[in-house]
This record gives C-alpha cells, sequence and structure tokens, in this order.
C-alpha cells in the first residue's frame, strides 16, 4: 500500500462512486457519475489538496528510486567484495605455490650443495692419496 493509499485510508474518505479518487477499495453497490468527494469544497482547497496528492506522490516515487539504487549499491557492494574474496584465494594460491616452489628449491639446492660436498671430499681425499 502507498503513503497516499495509507493516508486515503485513514481518512476513510469515499463517496461511493465508482470512479471514487480517495476509496481504498471499491466494493458493494456503487454509482455511476463521478466522484463526489469534492462536492462542496471551494477551488482553492481543491488546487491544495490536489497538490499534496502530487507532492506525496513524487515523494513516494524519489524514495523508490532511492531504494533501488541502495538495492543496486548493496549488490555492487557484495560483487565487489566478492571479486576481492576471489582474488585473495588466488593470490594465497599463488602464494602457497610460490612457497612449495621455493621450499623445492631450497632442497634442491642442499641436496646439490651436499653432493658437491661429498664430490669435493672425494677429490681431496684422492689428492691427499696421492701425496701420502
Amino acid at each position: 500500500m502507498t503513503l497516499l493509499e495509507e493516508i486515503k485510508a485513514d481518512f476513510n474518505i469515499d463517496c461511493g462512486d465508482n470512479s471514487c479518487l480517495y476509496a481504498v477499495k471499491k466494493t458493494g453497490m456503487r454509482t455511476n457519475g463521478g466522484c463526489r468527494c469534492f462536492d462542496g469544497i471551494d477551488n482553492k482547497k481543491r488546487i491544495y489538496i490536489r497538490r499534496l496528492e502530487v507532492t506525496i506522490e513524487k515523494l513516494e516515487a524519489g524514495l523508490k528510486i532511492a531504494e533501488d539504487k541502495n538495492i543496486q549499491l548493496g549488490y555492487d557492494v557484495e560483487m565487489t567484495i566478492d571479486r576481492l574474496e576471489a582474488e585473495r584465494k588466488s593470490i594465497e594460491a599463488e602464494l602457497k605455490k610460490a612457497k612449495d616452489e621455493n621450499n623445492q628449491l631450497c632442497y634442491d639446492a642442499e641436496l646439490a650443495n651436499a653432493m658437491i660436498q661429498n664430490q669435493l671430499e672425494k677429490l681431496l681425499n684422492k689428492i691427499r692419496n696421492k701425496k701420502g
């Protein structure tokens, strides 16, 4: 129910015509011939009431636009969070991969160093044995 409909319901204005501008629910036997809610009200008051209605309708339209923008903003924020979370996971995976590769490189370097040390020790032993 719109704000204008709520206001109309609060005032419970209904002339009983099918064309009534203020009836919230048009049920039962209704007359034809046009809304009579403004009968007996001077033109200045009619214009004032109509301006109020238009203002309320504009406010409601503005509120709807603001709500839609807020929903879109919320969606955009969620999408940004999801994208950043995916990027974080990707970076973590790359970091783990780099650490694993680094660990493998360190292991390979230690193994190569041990092999070189072993070969040097053998060469030194040969040199020592030839001298002695």
